[in-house]
């Protein structure tokens, strides 16, 4: 087998998960990719830019800040297709 598919089948990657938003409580979906940002300690999730908007204007003007909601992250490989770590 080739190195480039190989690897491909080899690599950790993050399932995609349900979350609420912490603005306006409505559920989304959260890819792979945005979890993996979620470790650097800022609020939310925000379903959409006009949450995180809202959000920032209110804290702006004096609201107080939302803690941090952590969404925990499951891995799998497409090789072994199992979940792990």
């Amino acid at each position: 087998m080739k190195r480039k598919p190989h690897c491909a089948q080899d690599v950790k990657r993050v399932h995609d998960q349900v979350a609420v938003c912490a603005w306006c409580e409505g559920s989304f979906t959260i890819k792979g990719s945005k979890i993996k940002d979620r470790s650097r300690g800022k609020a939310g999730p925000f379903c959409s830019s006009k949450c995180i908007g809202k959000y920032g204007a209110s804290v702006q003007n004096g609201g107080k800040e939302l803690a941090l909601d952590k969404v925990e992250r499951e891995y799998y490989r497409l090789k072994n297709d199992r979940t792990s770590d």
